[in-house]
């Protein structure tokens, strides 16, 4: 919980917040869980302060300073982070979807396994960043710096990185798709892996140091060799069929399998399916539905879910 003390600090105001940050430069405030949805803390002193599992979502941070400020788990839906200093934030886990993060200074901060989708970061500099397993899906960076950033398993589908700075960044087991843009990218080397033992990154490509990449040749060695098959389920799951259908699928194409399963912003549910790039989606993806449908509706199907169906499910996906 919060310090009720520091709560009521600031929702004095951003000015006498201030004030009080300045006399007391060595108090860390903890705003821990606090409810700060809506909040206006434009220009706000938020360095170093304790912000883990708070709810800034819809807040108006514009310019303020959360230098090292501690954003675990933090909600920051559609938050306005617009020229916010965020450098050598922990951000883990928090939610930024949506989030306003343009021009906002994020160098050395840490995202590990946050949520930047759809969040705009243009302009943004990003250096020196780690972003392990986070997912900055359908993102606006372009015109960002993400030089010598950490994008170890990041999910980047449909991701725009026009005139973004991707010279040295580390580009480990990145997830893209036919839609990630990066034609325009800058980029001269970047590298492939993380040496944990020596604490640095490995596997620069070119692998001389005299040597580098021509505009454009970024994409080509990063374009997937492979297509995403996308079934959305709008309606309730009827989960006998899907184990069905999927069963079927995979026979037809024995190299297909599951990249993600999500649920989108309007709660339905998205099956993300990898298949070979020479596949044809629109017919498999006919096909798929037909043989949902006619199993779907024909007599005898379970109408509830039943747990075998659903370890039936998780078995197919963890095959495929």
């Amino acid at each position: 919980m919060a310090n009720l003390e520091h709560l009521s600090m600031l929702r004095q105001g951003v000015e006498t917040w201030n004030q009080w940050r300045d006399i007391n430069p060595h108090l860390i405030p903890d705003l821990y869980d606090a409810d700060l949805r809506n909040y206006p803390l434009q220009g706000a002193n938020l360095r170093r302060v304790v912000l883990g599992k708070t709810s800034l979502s819809l807040a108006h941070l514009q310019g303020a300073d959360l230098f090292q400020a501690d954003l675990y788990e933090a909600d920051l839906f559609r938050a306005n982070l617009q020229q916010v200093n965020l450098q050598q934030a922990y951000l883990c886990r928090a939610n930024l979807y949506r989030a306003d993060l343009r021009d906002s200074q994020l160098q050395q901060a840490r995202l590990g396994r946050s949520d930047l989708t759809k969040a705009n970061l243009q302009g943004a500099n990003l250096s020196h960043t780690s972003f392990t397993e986070a997912n900055l899906s359908q993102a606006n960076c372009q015109d960002s710096d993400f030089s010598y950033a950490f994008l170890k398993s990041v999910r980047v589908y449909g991701t725009n990185f026009d005139n973004a700075n991707l010279n040295g960044t580390c580009l480990q087991d990145l997830h893209i798709d036919s839609l990630t843009e990066l034609e325009t990218a800058i980029c001269k080397y970047f590298y492939r892996d993380y040496d944990t033992w020596d604490n640095k990154f490995s596997h620069r490509y070119p692998t001389s140091d005299q040597e580098f990449l021509n505009p454009g040749d970024l994409a080509q060695i990063l374009r997937p060799t492979e297509k995403t098959l996308n079934l959305n389920f709008s309606e309730p799951i009827c989960f006998h069929s899907l184990v069905k259908s999927l069963e079927h699928l995979n026979k037809n194409l024995p190299k297909s399998h599951t990249k993600s399963l999500e649920q989108t912003e309007h709660g339905s549910l998205l099956f993300r399916i990898s298949v070979t790039h020479e596949s044809d989606i629109e017919p498999l993806k006919q096909a798929f539905w037909t043989e949902y449908n006619r199993l779907r509706k024909s007599p005898g199907r379970r109408s509830q879910p039943h747990p075998a169906d659903i370890f039936s499910l998780l078995k197919t996906l963890a095959n495929r």
